[in-house]
């Protein structure tokens, strides 16, 4: 992990990757850090032949509160704001397809990483989370998920 994230933390020690979501928003949420890099995080973690298993854990009192919608509900909502302008053209609805497309190839990145991955799960996992989880090979929650205390 070459560049600084803004949306993860990486570290691996005695051959086991830890990746801790950090937010930047509330809960861990994923805004538009998050989806950019995660594919290439995974990547690397996948071929890198000393990392031989994956925890994916959040930060904080929460595992992650999904979807960014502070953050991304302009991205999502610009790319279909000309169809609803009036504008006739399957553009808006092809925009918004490949940003929900590249969106899933952070999800698809850890489905697909043959390096065991194991998702540690605590307080909150709601929306995104949920889509993130199950894509992990094991999931190990802790009591207090979903727990409002």
């Amino acid at each position: 992990m070459g560049n600084p994230l803004e949306s993860l933390t990486v570290d691996v020690k005695d051959n086991v990757a830890r990746v801790t979501l950090i937010g930047p928003g509330k809960g861990n949420a994923m805004g538009p850090a998050f989806w950019a890099e995660m594919p290439v995080v995974f990547a690397e973690l996948d071929d890198d032949p000393e990392v031989r298993a994956i925890v994916l854990t959040g930060s904080g009192a929460n595992f992650t509160y999904g979807l960014d919608l502070l953050a991304m509900g302009n991205t999502l909502s610009d790319t279909m704001s000309s169809s609803r302008s009036g504008e006739v053209s399957a553009r808006p609805r092809t925009e918004f397809h490949a940003t929900v497309k590249r969106m899933q190839q952070s999800i698809t990145a850890v489905a697909d990483c043959r390096t065991p991955t194991i998702a540690a799960i605590h307080g909150w996992c709601i929306g995104g989370g949920v889509d993130l989880i199950s894509a992990v090979d094991i999931r190990y929650a802790s009591a207090d998920v979903g727990d409002d205390r």
